[in-house]
């Protein structure tokens, strides 16, 4: 059996990675429009001021 390239390797684990931070950003978005009730541009705005801050 063939092994996969590295190259292959790298965008996969990249692919996964940008999965795990989407998934991150889509909950943080959730829980601010429902519990802080912020609309979805409101709770844009504050995700994109802790990507900043972090």
């Amino acid at each position: 059996m063939n092994e996969p390239s590295p190259q292959y390797q790298a965008r996969k684990t990249c692919r996964v990675e940008v999965d795990i931070e989407l998934n991150k950003l889509n909950a943080l978005l959730f829980i601010l429009e429902q519990q802080a009730d912020l609309t979805r541009e409101q709770a844009l705005r504050v995700a994109e001021v802790l990507e900043q801050l972090t």
